[in-house]
């Protein structure tokens, strides 16, 4: 068992190419509930990979990426870092594609404004801001106008609600 423990999110939403696996579908060599079959003979794409809940899992002071709630087998997505730009993707499991606005991750985006906020649904080659800071981003990218219509950014209807 790896440090992921039952985990295996990544396996179904992450693009692999060493194993020719595409994002959104579940990899050959893993059991769902028992993890990676091949685990000391994955790729090196695979022994590289960390979602942001295995990172914070492994940093001494507490944060919010610790809760239990995040781990991605329980908010159906996998935050990815990205060392480019500073900004998280959200890679939501085709199953539960609205996961990002509620619950646990609906919170962690709103609680940090500043970070800007990418999602995408594991298997389509789209690609949505979902905060202002997000939308800056891709404005200072160059990205296509078209990829950050004002409906890729939350109306205030689609927002998370604040906590009372």
């Amino acid at each position: 068992m790896s440090e992921c423990g039952t985990c295996t999110l990544c396996c179904k939403l992450m693009y692999i190419p060493e194993l020719d696996k595409p994002a959104g579908e579940w990899c050959k060599h893993v059991d769902p509930q028992k993890g990676c079959k091949i685990y000391e003979d994955r790729p090196n794409v695979c022994r590289g990979f960390e979602c942001v809940w295995l990172q914070a899992q492994k940093r001494e002071r507490d944060n919010m990426m610790k809760t239990a709630d995040l781990r991605p087998n329980k908010c159906k997505a996998v935050i990815v870092s990205s060392d480019e730009n500073d900004s998280l993707t959200i890679k939501m499991d085709p199953v539960h594609p609205n996961a990002y606005k509620k619950g646990v991750l609906a919170r962690l985006i709103e609680s940090t404004p500043k970070l800007p906020w990418i999602v995408q649904i594991a298997g389509t080659s789209t690609a949505k801001a979902i905060n202002e800071s997000g939308q800056q981003l891709c404005i200072e990218q160059g990205l296509v106008p078209k990829s950050i219509e004002a409906d890729d950014v939350w109306t205030e209807d689609e927002a998370p609600k604040k906590r009372e």
